[in-house]
């Protein structure tokens, strides 16, 4: 499952789950990946719950709300 929106810059942000690092299910992340500029670097978003929670969020979200998560994620460290 994936979602794509734009950005208040109007760059196209792909965004999609994920686990955590070994596979674990706890967090689940919601990963942003710019579509229209390869440059930017990736952003995650540590959900509440686990990979099933963090799906639910991203099947029933708004493209406001996409871009609410977006603007509460992070870079990729």
């Amino acid at each position: 499952m994936h979602a794509s929106f734009l950005d208040a810059r109007l760059r196209e942000w792909e965004s999609y789950v994920t686990t955590a690092a070994g596979g674990m299910p706890v967090p689940g992340r919601i990963v942003f990946r710019c579509l229209s500029d390869p440059s930017e670097r990736p952003r995650v978003l540590e959900v509440d719950g686990n990979r099933a929670h963090a799906e639910r969020l991203l099947t029933r979200a708004s493209d406001d709300e996409l871009r609410e998560f977006f603007e509460a994620s992070g870079p990729i460290s």
